[in-house]
């Protein structure tokens, strides 16, 4: 339901990797500097629980009433790495004035380089702060409900430390397990539009951004667990 009249929608890349879960659990159960404890409960690859399917069940309810958008099936095609050579040479082949990235793995500096204006990325998190993964859930583990963010920012290098583009703080009613991802997206589809044309541009308010911010990896699902009944129970200040 968002407007985006101003950008012609050229090509989608949906990006599905083949990842073994049970494979990566078991990787990381075999560690030997690890306790018992942490292998089970801080495993950052045992995916599965009660908060999880209540998300996504959430989520699905609400995207499927709110979306109204009908793509052509020629415009997506799925790849099972976003920095192929099937994706450059595809990308260099037609020009495209900016790419837009959600959701994906590390993009090679060949792949965002290639577009005229480069690349920009949506991110659930507060820059320079929280950058990394799961990184709105762990400003909520840390207390900071005010560093809830959905971010737009130039692909850079290395980890989300290119220059930001526009930045939303996502209100207390809004913060929660279940609820929280999908008003981000809401959010990132809100600023998207305004983002590219300050990319491209250029007329934008420089915040400093680098890669000497900590770093955040997966959250484990005792953490995750913890939140998700943390945030039933706890009412937060503006």
């Amino acid at each position: 339901n968002f407007n985006f009249k101003d950008i012609k929608i050229k090509k989608i890349f949906f990006e599905k990797k083949k990842k073994n879960n049970l494979k990566l659990f078991k990787k990381y159960i075999l560690k030997k500097n690890k306790s018992f404890f942490n292998k089970l409960f801080l495993n950052p690859y045992l995916r599965t629980g009660i908060h999880e399917k209540l998300k996504l069940k959430f989520e699905k309810n609400k995207f499927n009433k709110k979306c109204n958008l009908i793509l052509n099936e020629d415009l997506i095609s799925v790849v099972s790495d976003i920095n192929s050579n099937q994706v450059l040479e595809f990308l260099k082949k037609n020009k495209y004035d900016i790419m837009f990235v959600y959701g994906t793995s590390k993009i090679e500096e060949k792949i965002f380089k290639t577009p005229k204006y480069g690349a920009i990325n949506a991110h659930g998190g507060f820059l320079p702060e929280y950058r990394g993964l799961d990184t709105n859930l762990w400003a909520l583990f840390n207390g900071e409900y005010s560093k809830v963010y959905s971010t737009i920012h130039k692909v850079e290098k290395n980890f989300d430390t290119g220059e930001v583009l526009m930045e939303k703080r996502l209100p207390n009613d809004k913060l929660g397990f279940i609820k929280m991802r999908y008003f981000v997206t809401l959010d990132i589809c809100e600023m998207t539009v305004d983002a590219m044309n300050n990319c491209i541009s250029n007329k934008y308010i420089k915040k400093e951004n680098n890669c000497f911010s900590k770093y955040y990896y997966p959250m484990p699902i005792l953490i995750k667990i913890l939140i998700f009944f943390k945030l039933l129970f706890i009412k937060t200040n503006d």
